[in-house]
């Protein structure tokens, strides 16, 4: 049967409205075919086709209301029994502007244009997977419970649910996901699926704003990558005061400077037995940016694991910034949180700038060169950044892999002090040659880096000339304070080392060691 046509030899407007209206068509309809057009459904009215297009034609309008036009009151809703909606080479929206609440739309979505949700409450129920447009959430309540292209905006007076499907497709951008929460809110529910499968920096859900962000059980990953620093990609984000509960699923991220969790600007980010991994190089499993006095940019993680795959420089942890605060504990369902990271210089912890990190009944492991359990630094110029930790199991198998470091990135030539790491009941095992169980390195600025032990142990267990001369044998230190401001204080602690020249304390150039008990 031939197309029933509006908008084809002059623009055109057709509204079918009221409970006795019924427009039926064997075929379909095309909705900007040769001039632009507009179909309304509003009411109680009923359009039923097999499929609707819409500005099937390049350079045309076609414009499907549900409801009301946009820049209308809301309207009641009408019927569409339609089997497919398909957006053409033109300039396509549909409109959902309505009074109604759970407002079912069956028909599969298909092709490039726009979704504009204004009022009323929507679920999508057809396979949506082969629209490439975006969604934009203005207000309302839009369902997904099937799977759509992205990418979906939400505005601060919308609000979107993923119950049943997932939303996948890609964007760049480092401020701007596959999802992208602008103020309104957000829930994502089990068995969901937020992918961003771009190949420059972009990310699978970002909050900003007012915005809050419900996720459980649900899998995020980005595959966006970029060589600068300042274009990361991210699984999930908040920022900018947003914040984000996520109760257990997956996040995950595969390419290069893709930070897998991440808060910046107040933003705010609680997960509970999250499974956290990244695997490109700087692919930090879980990132605090702060910066600002009197703001905080928190991440709080309770059970769960991150695991950064990357043999390049790939921490898990980074609390970096005045006010960046990340907390780490396990859970009372699923026992010790595991952190674990392969590669070179990759520490389990860091914090730097005035960045802090708590720890509670947490296993770290380390394998690469120079890879430290813990480690705390400040930048000339920063403020003091520490690390508190009870319970803690620190493994480390690459050489010159430290269990705790406190140390600097001065500039300048200044090398400055304020670097703290407090530890209770901590075990720490190196398994590398200059392995350092703890090491603090001094400052040339007056202010100390200080290590601080109460209970645990250490073991430094390379047996690099243990019974036999070998060389310089493991040279790892169970404590080494290594110039002036560098400050080891052990109380309680069981220290034992295995290699040639693996001394239990050693001080030098005016670091200082003390033991008690």
């Amino acid at each position: 049967p031939a197309a029933s046509l509006v908008g084809n030899g002059g623009n055109a407007s057709v509204t079918v409205t009221g409970e006795n209206s019924r427009w039926t068509n064997d075929g379909g309809i095309v909705i900007g075919e040769t001039s632009n057009g507009v179909l309304t459904v509003s009411d109680g009215a009923e359009v039923s086709a097999e499929r609707i297009d819409l500005a099937r034609t390049s350079g045309r309008l076609g414009i499907l209301n549900v409801g009301a036009a946009a820049g209308a009151a809301a309207g009641a809703a009408g019927t569409l029994d339609v089997g497919s909606l398909v957006f053409g080479s033109g300039t396509g929206t549909l409109v959902f502007n309505h009074t109604s609440s759970d407002y079912l739309f069956a028909a599969d979505i298909a092709g490039r244009g726009t979704i504009t949700h204004l009022a009323g409450e929507t679920v999508l129920t057809g396979d949506n997977s082969g629209f490439t447009g975006t969604t934009a959430v203005n207000g309302g309540w839009l369902t997904l419970a099937n799977d759509l292209g992205g990418p979906v905006v939400v505005g601060e007076d919308g609000q979107l649910t993923v119950d049943g499907g997932g939303v996948s497709g890609a964007v760049s951008g480092s401020n701007n996901g596959i999802v992208n929460v602008q103020g309104g809110a957000a829930e994502i529910l089990d068995g969901a699926e937020i992918v961003n499968s771009t190949t420059s920096h972009g990310n699978a859900l970002v909050a900003s704003g007012d915005a809050t962000v419900a996720i459980s059980n649900s899998h995020l990953e980005s595959s966006g990558s970029s060589t600068t620093s300042g274009s990361p990609s991210a699984g999930v984000y908040a920022r900018d005061r947003a914040e984000i509960t996520i109760d257990g699923g997956s996040v995950k991220t595969t390419g290069d400077r893709g930070y897998a969790v991440r808060t910046a600007g107040g933003g705010r980010i609680t997960a509970t037995n999250v499974e956290i991994t990244t695997g490109g190089v700087f692919g930090y499993g879980v990132q605090a940016f702060g910066g600002t006095a009197g703001q905080e940019t928190t991440i709080s993680l309770a059970g769960g694991s991150i695991t950064t795959t990357n043999t390049g420089y790939a921490p898990a942890v980074q609390s970096t910034g005045i006010g960046a605060l990340v907390s780490i504990a396990g859970h009372e369902d699923t026992g010790v949180f595991t952190i674990t990271t392969a590669g070179t210089e990759s520490a389990g912890v860091a914090v730097d700038r005035g960045g802090r990190a708590e720890l509670e009944d947490v296993g770290i492991e380390t394998a690469g060169v120079g890879a430290s359990g813990l480690r705390a630094y400040r930048w000339s110029g920063g403020e003091d950044a520490t690390i508190d930790a009870a319970r803690v199991s620190i493994v480390t198998k690459g050489g010159y892999a430290a269990g705790v470091l406190v140390d600097n990135e001065g500039a300048g030539g200044t090398i400055v002090g304020g670097a703290v790491i407090d530890l209770t009941d901590t075990d720490i095992r190196t398994e590398g040659r200059w392995s350092h169980g703890a090491h603090a390195l001094g400052a040339t600025d007056g202010g100390a880096n200080r290590i601080s032990l109460t209970g645990g142990s250490i073991t430094t267990a390379n047996e690099q000339g243990r019974f036999t001369q070998n060389g310089d044998g493991s040279r790892a230190y169970a404590l080494f304070a290594e110039g002036a401001g560098a400050e080891i204080e052990a109380t309680g602690t069981d220290i034992r080392t295995y290699g040639q020249r693996a001394y239990g304390a050693y001080a030098t150039g005016g670091g200082t060691v003390t033991l008690d008990d």
